[in-house]
């Protein structure tokens, strides 16, 4: 008889606003969703391997990841935040020692400097985890328009029009 042990790890995603010199306390997001796939042959084949929401805490946790490359896509984004245009690709490692240990290493392959990874281990046991910080940039915000002076301004001109239209039938 054989045995295969198949070894995990979590990935914990902490969303948080863009970090900024002139902010010193970190702002986290809730409300933000991720699909996680594993690396397929071709994109066509690709499946979604879990669905994962921020919390209120601005934290998501996924089970049961094992070594390999994933790709994580951004499918909802925090209200007043922009969604992230590209994916995240980490690559998680495990290697094993002559003495079963294992060691595990995460490496981030997104380019846009936003996304920050580690192997960290979980605060209450001191089994590693994948923490992954995903940084939000604010979305884009319109002026604000309309207000009491509209309306002003709406009745001042249907007054001068009223008074031009009834001085042109007197004459």
């Amino acid at each position: 008889t054989q045995k295969t042990y198949t070894y995990t790890i979590d990935l914990k995603l902490d969303k948080i606003a863009e970090l900024k010199p002139e902010v010193e306390e970190k702002k986290y997001l809730s409300e933000a969703e991720f699909e996680i796939y594993d690396k397929p042959s071709t994109i066509r084949d690709r499946k979604v391997i879990a669905t994962i929401t921020t919390d209120d805490l601005g934290q998501a946790l996924y089970s049961s990841l094992g070594a390999g490359t994933y790709y994580l896509k951004e499918t909802k984004s925090p209200e007043g935040y922009n969604k992230l245009r590209e994916e995240i690709v980490i690559e998680v490692t495990a290697t094993c020692d002559e003495f079963g240990t294992i060691t595990w290493s995460v490496e981030d392959k997104t380019a846009n400097g936003l996304i920050h990874a580690q192997i960290g281990e979980k605060e209450e046991t001191s089994i590693p985890e994948v923490k992954l910080q995903v940084e939000n940039t604010e979305g884009f915000k319109l002026p604000v328009t309309g207000g009491i002076g509209t309306i002003i301004f709406a009745i001042i001109g249907i007054s001068i029009m009223t008074t031009a239209v009834i001085c042109l039938k007197k004459k």
